[in-house]
C-alpha cells in the first residue's frame, strides 16, 4: 500500500507542478516577460524546461524521502555491486563446500547402508547359529539318552558274556582235541593214498624214490662225498621197501658214469640243489632198482598267495567234504612235487595245510550248503630247498 500512495503522490504532484509552470509560462507569453534579455519565446521555452527539472528533482526528492531503498540505489550502487560480487563468490564457495558435503553425505550413507547390511547379515548368521546351537542341544539330549540305553545294553551283554563264556572254553577244548585229530588223519591219508597209488608195484615208473639238498659251492670231491652218503641212505631204504637181500644191489644206474657227471655238473654251476633220484621203470619186489638223476636249482617256486590248486566240494554232502578236502592237499603235494618242491622220506613236501585251518575250512564247505571252490594258496614266498611248504585254504562261492 505504501508503494501505491508514493505513486499517487508522484502523478498529483507532478500534474502540479506541471500546471503551475504551464500557467507561468502562460502569463510571461501574455506579459511579454523576459529572463536575462531573452526574447519572450526563448523565455517560455526554459520556463518549461525548468518546470520538467523541478518536476524529476521533485520526484526523485519526494522518492528519497519516501524510501531508504531508492536512496540507497541512488547514492551506493557502487558499494551494493561490490557487496553482491563478494556475495556471489562466497556464494560459490558455500555451494562447492555444500557439494563435498553432500559427497561425504552420500559416502556416509552408503557406508551407512553397507553397515546395516553387514548387520543384518551378523543378525541372520547370529540366527543361524541360535538354531544350530538349539538343533545341537537336542542332538546332544537324544545322544544322552541313547548312551544310557548303550551302557544298560552294555552291562546286559557282559553279563550274557560271562554266561557263554563257559561254553566257549568247552568249544575251544573240543576245537583242540578235532584239530589234532584233523592232523593225524591227514597225514595217514596221505601216506595211505599214496600206498593205494603204488598198488603191488613196489615203484611206479618215473615214481620219486628220493630226494635231497646238496651245497655245491664245494670242489667237486666234496659233492661227490656229499652225493654218495644221500644214495647210501636212498639204498638202504630202497632195500628194506624192495626186501632184497644184503648181497644184490638195491639201486642200478643206466650208466656207471652218471654218478660223477652229475656232481661235476652241480659243481661247475655252484649254488644248492634238490637233488632227486626216479625209478625208471615198474618195479617189483625182490628186483633191483633202476634209478635216474633229477637235478633242480635252487629257485623260488610260489610267491606269496599264489594259487598252487584248486577244487570244487559239494558242501551239500557232508560225508564226501573231508575225503575231498584231502584229496585237495593231496594235489597240492603233486604239483608241488612236479614245481620241483623238496620232500620227505614218505615223498611229501610237509604239511601243508595248519589243522585248525583246515578244520575252519571243513566247517564253512558244510555249512555253505552247495558246491564251493576251494583255493589252496602258498602262505608265504617258498623257495625249493627250503621245505616245508604251507598253504592257506580259502572257500569261494560259485
Amino acid at each position: 500500500m505504501h508503494g501505491w500512495r508514493l505513486i499517487v503522490t508522484l502523478v498529483i504532484m507532478g500534474g502540479a507542478i506541471a500546471y503551475l509552470g504551464d500557467r507561468i509560462g502562460l502569463r510571461v507569453g501574455k506579459r511579454r516577460l523576459t529572463l536575462f534579455g531573452l526574447r519572450p519565446r526563448h523565455t517560455s521555452i526554459i520556463i518549461t524546461i525548468l518546470t520538467g527539472v523541478v518536476i524529476t528533482a521533485a520526484s526523485v526528492g519526494l522518492l528519497s524521502l519516501a524510501s531508504a531503498d531508492v536512496r540507497t540505489a541512488l547514492f551506493r550502487m557502487s558499494e551494493i555491486q561490490q557487496a553482491l560480487t563478494t556475495t556471489r563468490d562466497r556464494l560459490q564457495m558455500v555451494e562447492g563446500e555444500l557439494s563435498a558435503q553432500q559427497e561425504r553425505l552420500a559416502a556416509t550413507l552408503s557406508e551407512r547402508n553397507q553397515a546395516v547390511k553387514e548387520m543384518d547379515a551378523a543378525k541372520a548368521e547370529l540366527q543361524s547359529a541360535v538354531d544350530q546351537l538349539a538343533n545341537a542341544r537336542t542332538q546332544l539330549d537324544e545322544a544322552q539318552r541313547s548312551l544310557a540305553f548303550q551302557e544298560e545294553r552294555v552291562k546286559n551283554l557282559t553279563r550274557i558274556g560271562k554266561d557263554l563264556q563257559g561254553h566257549v572254553d568247552e568249544l575251544q577244548a573240543t576245537r583242540d582235541r578235532l584239530q589234532e585229530q584233523v592232523a593225524t588223519l591227514t597225514q595217514e591219508y596221505l601216506q595211505l593214498a599214496y600206498a593205494m597209488r603204488s598198488g603191488k608195484l613196489a615203484y611206479r615208473a618215473d615214481e620219486l624214490v628220493g630226494a635231497t639238498v646238496l651245497d655245491a659251492s664245494v670242489p667237486v670231491e666234496q659233492v661227490q662225498k656229499r652225493l654218495l652218503a644221500f644214495l647210501d641212505e636212498e639204498e638202504k631204504r630202497v632195500r628194506s621197501r624192495l626186501d632184497l637181500p644184503d648181497e644184490k644191489p638195491a639201486l642200478v644206474f643206466e650208466s656207471q658214469d652218471v654218478f660223477y657227471y652229475t656232481a661235476q655238473e652241480m659243481a661247475s654251476k655252484g649254488g644248492r640243489w634238490v637233488a632227486r633220484i626216479r625209478a625208471v621203470n615198474n618195479t617189483f619186489a625182490g628186483e633191483p632198482l633202476l634209478v635216474g638223476f633229477e637235478l633242480i636249482p635252487e629257485a623260488r617256486v610260489y610267491t606269496r598267495n599264489q594259487v598252487i590248486a584248486r577244487r570244487t566240494v559239494d558242501g551239500s554232502d557232508p560225508e564226501a567234504v573231508e575225503s575231498e578236502l584231502l584229496q585237495l592237499l593231496w594235489d597240492v603235494n603233486e604239483q608241488a612235487i612236479q614245481d620241483g618242491m623238496m620232500t620227505d622220506e614218505q615223498g611229501l613236501v610237509g604239511q601243508v595245510a595248519k589243522a585248525d585251518e583246515f578244520l575252519d575250512v571243513i566247517i564253512a564247505v558244510k555249512q555253505a550248503g552247495k558246491p564251493v571252490e576251494v583255493i589252496a594258496r602258498a602262505r608265504e614266498d617258498t623257495w625249493n630247498t627250503r621245505p616245508p611248504l604251507t598253504v592257506t585254504l580259502e572257500v569261494v562261492s560259485s
